[in-house]
């Protein structure tokens, strides 16, 4: 058995993706809304039976290894890493030369990071910083926080021993060029090593420190720029260590800076994530839904933390969350309550506030019941978070509480309400017509294999029910492979049976049409009433091609006059459009029958 093979045996798949989306059963399988596109209507199915998982909306499907690519953004040798670690399988390692650009690049700033954690041991009066900011040893050694030395070159020599070239640690976003050569990005700073959602380092954020902190000209703080590992747009500082807790708590907690995020967690508020130097972008959120559907934000409480919550509100309100506000009293920040009192701070996030009760109750004090400017201004605050409310329910309610609020009729609030357009991202909700969404160019014909093909490796006994298309026949290559094989198989072989026979690349697609076969045949009464609309359908398809071919060869050999090969096609012609009559009786009867059925 490969290692690969040894791994899916020992994971459930519905396990491994419950652990990122929240799953509901769905006859045999499960479902849940795509982490890969947005929408409203599940369009994403796992199939324990096949081990496998397809989402009819955006195309995306496969098994264990190509979920956790996809959601983890990895390559495959990672995701064999991270799974095999799971299952306690030791893989052999990989040598050196034979990584990729990005593996080479990982390597190095994971060598970067233990550079500079060994720093810090070493640095007394950093230490006696980060323990004056309330940081325990326990948290500095699980967030890897070290520390750059006051140096030039230090960080990139230390790399280059390790033998990485001066253009790798430039990629990788630790070098900047000088006039005189390269030179450490990160010099007399703290640092924050970023890891992405599997635990891997992929850059540094460093706050600076010591003599340095006096210049005028030095930023507090200071990230990695763009590399081929590290997007700021994408990244969200602590996810790796908070994913499981979002899930199982049912919402993340987003707080502003490295420090905020460490000692939240350091308070027992393991499913917080920081946006880390960056406002909230429609990737983070993305990255969030898969795991929840509540987002608890608690920014700073000065005016730009305040109006950075605004936005964030906002746009979560557009992707569907629940949200709701952690109101700090007493302090700057979530780090300044946590060196203030834990258990306030734990009060606090459980004591959040509904996000548009937070911003109205802020508006509205010390309102004037007289005062008509002052309930513009507070309208003009509030209706645009009122009209990024996907629920119409939920609109109804803050409008008729503004309405009480302010003293205003609810009709007025109503006509101010609609000058607020929200913004769409959203993508088309899951139907029939669209569910093969990336294959929109492809015809009919070829939709129609692919669903007799499903319900065929789901019922083989069906193949009786008429002459499957022939080899030449078909539209696509998976479907001919797959019609080809059950012709010369038994009507009472088995799913493993018929899978083990096809090619290993056929495979994919013939798990992908059985779990599509599964899901929508699961409400029929009759599988094989619709299997046979689908041959008739199909069938008719065909025939009107082999028209529309005969036809065009026909008008050619008039024009040449060759009247014997004209009159040779015209009975063949005839002949076929009987055969097209049939094929659409034969449909439009099923249709009724099934019609009638459902009645």
């Amino acid at each position: 058995m490969s290692q690969t093979s040894e791994i899916k045996s020992r994971l459930d798949i519905i396990s491994l993706v419950s652990g990122y989306l929240k799953l509901e059963k769905s006859g045999i399988n499960f479902k849940a809304c795509c982490p890969f596109h947005s929408e409203k209507t599940p369009s994403f199915y796992v199939s324990p039976a096949r081990d496998s998982w397809h989402c009819f909306g955006c195309g995306k499907g496969g098994d264990i290894f190509a979920f956790v690519m996809e959601i983890d953004g990895i390559e495959f040798p990672e995701a064999l890493r991270l799974l095999a670690e799971r299952t306690g399988i030791v893989l052999q390692e990989f040598h050196r030369e034979e990584y990729s650009e990005k593996s080479r690049l990982l390597a190095l700033v994971e060598d970067a990071a233990k550079f500079f954690e060994s720093n810090l041991a070493g640095a007394a009066d950093v230490r006696n910083y980060l323990t004056e900011r309330g940081m325990l040893p326990e948290s500095i050694a699980q967030f890897r926080v070290g520390f750059a030395p006051d140096s030039w070159r230090v960080a990139g020599e230390y790399l280059a021993r390790k033998g990485y070239t001066a253009a790798e640690i430039d990629k990788a976003g630790l070098s900047v060029q000088g006039s005189r050569g390269p030179y450490d990005r990160f010099r007399s700073r703290i640092i924050f090593p970023l890891e992405d959602a599997t635990g891997r380092v992929i850059g540094f954020g460093g706050r600076i420190f010591g003599e340095a902190s006096k210049s005028a000209e030095a930023a507090k703080y200071i990230n990695t720029p763009q590399t081929p590992l590290y997007d700021k747009s994408r990244f969200l500082y602590g996810l790796g260590k908070a994913k499981s807790n979002i899930h199982h708590q049912k919402r993340a907690v987003i707080v502003e800076g490295y420090m905020d995020c460490i000692m939240s967690h350091q308070a027992g508020i393991t499913n917080t994530v920081a946006v880390s130097g960056t406002a909230l972008t429609e990737s983070h959120l993305g990255a969030l839904r898969r795991l929840t559907d509540t987002a608890v934000f608690s920014f700073d409480v000065d005016a730009a933390g305040v109006e950075a919550s605004r936005r964030a509100v906002g746009l979560a309100h557009k992707h569907d969350f629940h949200v709701r506000i952690v109101p700090i009293e007493g302090g700057k920040d979530p780090a300044d309550i946590v060196v203030q009192s834990p258990e306030r701070w734990r009060e606090f996030v459980e004591g959040s506030v509904e996000s548009i009760a937070f911003f109205l109750k802020r508006a509205s004090a010390g309102l004037s019941p007289s005062d008509p400017i002052a309930k513009k201004k507070i309208g003009e605050q509030i209706l645009p978070l009122v009209a990024d409310l996907p629920n119409e329910i939920e609109k109804s309610h803050w409008v008729s509480e503004l309405s009480r609020v302010l003293g205003v009729r609810e009709d007025a609030l109503w006509r101010e309400l609609g000058k607020y357009k929200a913004g769409s991202t959203e993508v088309p909700a899951f139907t029939q017509e669209t569910r093969i969404a990336p294959e929109v160019a492809q015809s009919r014909k070829a939709k129609l294999e692919e669903r007799m093909a499903g319900y065929l490796l789901l019922e083989p006994q069906l193949a009786l029910l008429g002459d499957l298309p022939e080899r030449h026949e078909c539209a696509l290559v998976t479907t001919a492979e797959i019609f080809s094989t059950l012709t010369k198989r038994s009507s009472s072989a088995t799913i493993e049976e018929i899978l083990g026979e096809l090619p290993e690349d056929v495979r994919g697609a013939a798990n992908r049409y059985l779990l599509e076969a599964e899901i929508l045949s699961g409400h029929l009464p009759d599988r094989s009433g619709e299997f046979t609309n689908l041959l008739h359908a199909w069938r008719e398809l065909s025939i009107k091609d082999k028209l529309m071919r005969l036809r065009e060869e026909i008008t050619e050999l008039e024009r040449v006059g060759d009247r014997e090969a004209s009159n040779a096609l015209m009975a063949e012609f005839q002949t076929l459009t009987t055969h097209l009559a049939t094929a659409i009786h034969h449909l439009n009867y099923g249709d009724q029958k099934n019609k009638k059925e459902k009645r």
